[in-house]
């Protein structure tokens, strides 16, 4: 996810887009769970493991609509760093 940004780019940027991707693939997930629970076999059509990202961050933040509460909920937001890629917290079969 991080490849198509930038050092440049603004860290709100980047972290709206990340997250933008983050909650679609839940949204996919989620769809082929109930897929998967709808199938005569009952066998996932996708593991919580080979979910490659992080869990979505800072639900305030993403609803954040006044400028006023998107800035003050962005400061609970770690920045984005490229050298790091939360590979401790991804997904685990749970």
């Amino acid at each position: 996810m991080l490849s198509k940004y930038k050092d440049t780019d603004l860290p709100s940027f980047v972290w709206v887009g990340i997250e933008e991707v983050k909650r679609f693939n839940i949204a996919l997930y989620r769809l082929c769970a109930k897929l998967s629970s709808c199938a005569s076999e009952n066998k996932p059509l996708l593991h919580a493991s080979e979910l490659q990202f992080p869990l979505p961050s800072n639900n305030a933040l993403w609803n954040s609509v006044e400028r006023e509460e998107w800035e003050a909920n962005a400061k609970e937001e770690d920045s984005i760093s490229f050298k790091n890629d939360l590979q401790a917290s991804l997904w685990t079969e749970r």
